[in-house]
């Protein structure tokens, strides 16, 4: 077997090896946090969508 073939063969088993530690989020906690996350993007959504609208007024005005 190649260097080659012998380094790709060690990485996928260190990945495997690093898989076995891997913990996942309860359900009650994925919940939580899918709506902590849901709730700052929405309201990202709205900050940039007000800057968009004021910004595109402003320029209409500008251009116009």
């Amino acid at each position: 077997m190649s260097n080659k073939g012998k380094k790709k063969q060690s990485f996928i088993s260190s990945v495997a090896k690093e898989f076995k530690y891997i913990t996942w989020p309860k359900s009650k906690e994925f919940k939580s946090t899918s709506f902590v996350v849901l709730t700052f993007v929405f309201i990202y959504i709205l900050y940039i969508g007000f800057f968009d609208f004021i910004l595109k007024k402003g320029f209409d005005l500008l251009f116009k």
